[in-house]
């Protein structure tokens, strides 16, 4: 990346710098956040979560959430590192 410096926009400056930090950005682990949400899926109207890793052969954690009874989309994906942030992505979404 070429860094040319600060741009400035409506008279603010932003700098351009790529910034890299370690670890996630999480304040709850997968685990406690799947506690928390699980209650919710009937309020939320998904009836099932499951496991699509295996449909392909790249094998990044993929998890389904399915609402059968929506308007529109009824189902959406959550990818993760894990298995478990693959399933609380798809609630989530």
């Amino acid at each position: 990346m070429n860094d040319s410096g600060p741009i400035t926009y409506f008279d603010e400056s932003f700098s351009l710098a790529k910034r890299a930090a370690s670890g996630p950005f999480r304040l709850h682990s997968a685990d406690s956040m799947w506690k928390r949400v699980e209650p919710l899926m009937p309020q939320a109207e998904i009836t099932r979560v499951a496991d699509i890793t295996g449909l392909d052969r790249i094998g990044i954690p993929i998890w389904t959430a399915i609402r059968p009874n929506s308007y529109s989309l009824a189902t959406s994906q959550g990818k993760g590192v894990t298995h478990e942030e693959a399933r609380l992505g798809a609630v989530m979404e």
